[in-house]
């Protein structure tokens, strides 16, 4: 019988154990992320890091802005950042439509160009805005369940 409770006690601490460092793992996952009001994160396959922004006109001639970032694919495969990056754009709350060009600059075109392990380069993402009024900008990874996201306010003129 004394054997028995010993092995009660011996899993029960295990178990605790475990939960005490996934909580652990977990909190310091929440962390990682630094309101600094600058994309600038580290996702599951990829960075991003924010790089300026322009006021365009789309094919329509609609306002729009480009948000132009630093895409790093960090995945062994051959990533592109259209399918590794979801980024939405507000303006008063409202989340801005994407804009669409019938030419568009080569940053824009480098959105869909797929890069190898450890490659940078500079991508564009254009957004219909209906005024000059400030942006709130989320990114986050594409196609996961991760909640890890960067946000910031822009300011454009």
């Amino acid at each position: 019988p004394r054997k028995a409770s010993e092995q009660i006690e011996v899993t029960t601490m295990s178990v605790e154990t475990e939960q005490k460092n996934y909580e652990g793992e977990e909190t310091k996952a929440k962390d990682d992320i630094v309101d600094d009001n600058i994309i600038d994160v580290v996702l599951e396959s990829c960075s991003v890091v924010y790089d300026g922004y322009e006021i365009a006109s789309d094919y329509d001639g609609n306002d729009c802005v480009v948000i132009y970032y630093l895409f790093t694919n960090h995945d062994e495969e051959t990533r592109d950042a259209a399918l590794a990056v979801y980024m939405q754009v507000f303006q008063d709350g409202v989340e801005c439509e994407n804009a669409f060009f019938s030419s568009k600059n080569e940053y824009m075109e480098n959105w869909s160009k797929q890069v190898t392990n450890g490659t940078t380069i500079r991508v564009g993402e254009a957004f219909k805005i209906s005024s000059m009024s400030d942006l709130e900008i989320q990114v986050k990874e594409a196609l996961s369940f991760s909640d890890k996201k960067d946000k910031m306010t822009l300011g454009i003129e």
